[in-house]
Parts: C-alpha cells; structure tokens; sequence
C-alpha cells in the first residue's frame, strides 16, 4: 500500500471514520510496516503502537481518537496470527472489494497465479470422459437408467430416469484437479463436495443392498437417510458406515492423518488392524498408526474448504503449503531454516497467490513465487 493511502487510512481512524474493511487493510499494513522498519510490537495495545507508525509518517492528528471499530487484545509475538483471523474474515465477507483496494499495494513477487475454480473431469462407465468445466450445462448421459445432468449452478446431477432398469452396477469417477472443487448429487440424494485434487468412484445406480463409493482426497458428505441400505465410503485403509449423516473426510495420501469430522447423524469407523469407533456430532477422529483417536471440535477448521476460505488452527508453514499445493496448483520448495511458528486465522480461498503469501510474510516468512512453484526462504 502506498505512503499516502496509508496516510488517508490513519487520518480516518484517528478521526473515528473508518469502515470495518478499511480497518482491516490498516491492521494488515501496520504490522508490516512495524516489522520492517523494527518496531517492537508490545502489549500495550493497537492504538498506542498504532501511534508510533502515525508520528513517523508526520501526519496532522490534531482530532482526538474515536476508536469504536475493531479492538484487539494484547498484542504479543502472536500478533500476525490476530491479524489474520481478522484480516481473512474481511476477505471473506467482501472478496470484490477487497481485490480492488489491494491491488495498489507493494507486490515484489515476479508472477502471479489465481486461485482454483469449478473444475472436475467425469469418467463414464464406458471410459470416455467429459471435462464438466467446459461442458456445456444440460443432459450429458444416461446410464444404468440414470439421467446424468449438469445444472446451471454448475453442479452434478444424478437422478433416476429408468426404475425398471437392471443387470451390473455401471460404475462412474469424478476427478477433481488441483486447482479445482467440484459438487456432485448421486442417484439416492445424497450431496458430496469434492476438495481440490480428489476423486470419487460410485455406481451410476446403487444397487438394493448397499451405497458404497470410494474416496480419493477430500470431500464433505450430507446423505441421505435410508435405514434399510447403508452408506459407506470407502478411503485409503479406513471404512466409513452411516445411514444418514453430514461428516468431512480428509484423507489424502500426503497428510499424516485420515480425519473424519461428524456434524450431524452418527458413523461408525473401521480399518484393518484397528477398534472399530463410533462417532458423535461434535467429535473428530484422526486415523494412523493403526490407531483411532477421538476428540471434540467445533469443525469450523475442517470445512472451511467448503465454505471457501483456508482456515488455520495452529497450523505450521508446511501444513499451509499442503493446502496452497491443492488449490493454486504449485510445487513448494524449501530453502533455508524454516520457521518452526504456528499460524491461526482465516483467509478467503478466492484470492490470488500472492495475496496469501503477502499476508503470511507479515509473521515473518519470506516467499517467492518462480512460474508454479512457492519458494519458502
């Protein structure tokens, strides 16, 4: 940002007028600037350091303070981790707005990349594959007595067409690249969010018996009740067995864990080698080792994807690069000591790259970006 929208910004705030957005443009600058020109951010709060970066640009302040926006507590070390919750939640709320008025700040990174979209490959029984990005919307197929149909709000639709038809279940995959996410609703009704670079493997038509799919990736489930057939999925080494229940699953092959996160309903959990464990709302199951360990949450981290904003609980720079990885497409490469610091917050998904990277440096950490990969100094 520019010295003199930063001074507009601060003449506003200390005059009492500005706007919840501003402020967190304002909150992001400060302690970018407090880092870079070695400012001790203390506990005294964010007006009385706010104060020293003002009487450092020699603005006129001669109206008093009428703080009534955004307060935060002490500031501390921990202080990037407050301002991303806030900072991200703006983005969030008010994404056009936000790209508008950051498009003037200081960027030193090469190359840009935008972040995913709607995207999935669909491969049919038959192996021939339809790119739903570029599909046009409307009927696409029928098999298995199944109208397969692509809506105008760009999602997958499966419905019944023939309830007369029989013989073996015709069995169909949607991909979904990194870089993209996808939304899909099966023959029984049941609702599935696909994460980027994931894929679903189920039949066109369930058989009477049971719904079983497989997952490859990520997804968040809502499905539909049905007592006398149930649903499972099937991912990695773990089985997941519902009648009717919303629940996220994150099981891709390089996170440590295989989370599975109950909002509403009940599961049960099962694997190889292992207890077999129940779910409850509320309560998340993280799967390794041979080992399944229960605990509570709120779930707010784990669905976030679905919400499109990265959400960050403690989370370290490699765990953060993962996410970045799916959803921008990149590679990242390590260079030097990297920071052994935790990040909290929030960030809309819906953002270029080095937006992200830009809010992220405030906590210390320097990228670049070189074509599709994030350098990590």
């Amino acid at each position: 940002m520019s010295t003199t929208k930063a001074k507009e910004l601060l003449e506003k705030y200390r005059s009492g007028m500005l706007s919840p957005e501003e402020m967190a443009i304002l909150d992001t600058w400060y302690l970018r600037t407090a880092a870079q020109e070695d400012l001790i951010i203390e506990e005294a709060g964010f007006e009385d350091n706010l104060d020293r970066v003002w009487d450092r640009l020699s603005v006129n302040h001669s109206q008093p303070v009428k703080r009534k926006l955004l307060s935060f507590p002490r500031l501390a070390a921990a202080a990037i981790l407050l301002v991303l919750c806030s900072f991200g939640l703006y983005f969030y709320l008010n994404r056009t707005k936000v790209d508008n008025q950051i498009a003037s700040s200081d960027k030193h990174f090469k190359n840009d990349i935008r972040p995913g979209g709607n995207r999935a490959l669909l491969t049919l029984g038959d192996g021939s594959e339809i790119v739903l990005d570029d599909a046009s919307n409307g009927q696409l197929a029928i098999q298995s007595g199944v109208r397969i149909t692509k809506t105008a709000e760009g999602r997958l639709l499966y419905s019944v067409a023939d309830t007369h038809s029989s013989g073996l279940p015709t069995f169909n995959t949607i991909s979904t690249p990194k870089g993209g996410a996808y939304q899909i609703e099966l023959p029984d009704g049941t609702r599935v969010w696909l994460n980027a670079g994931s894929s679903l493997k189920f039949p066109a038509n369930f058989p009477s018996s049971e719904r079983k799919v497989d997952l490859q990736g990520e997804a968040y489930f809502e499905v539909a009740k049905n007592a006398l057939k149930p649903f499972k999925v099937e991912c990695n080494r773990q089985e997941i067995t519902v009648l009717g229940t919303h629940f996220n699953v994150n099981a891709y092959a390089n996170e440590k864990q295989i989370k599975t996160t109950l909002f509403e309903g009940a599961v049960r959990l099962n694997a190889k080698g292992a207890v077999s464990r129940a779910l409850k709302p509320g309560e998340e199951a993280a799967f390794s080792s041979g080992k399944f360990l229960i605990s509570r949450t709120n779930g707010e981290e784990s669905i976030a994807w679905k919400k499109g904003i990265f959400q960050f609980e403690d989370a370290d720079i490699a765990t953060i690069m993962r996410q970045l990885e799916r959803w921008y497409n990149v590679e990242v490469e390590y260079r030097g000591n990297i920071s052994e610091d935790t990040f909290r917050g929030k960030i809309s998904r819906n953002v270029n790259l080095s937006q992200v990277l830009e809010i992220l440096e405030v906590g210390g950490v320097k990228f670049d970006i070189e074509g599709k990969k994030i350098i990590v100094n």
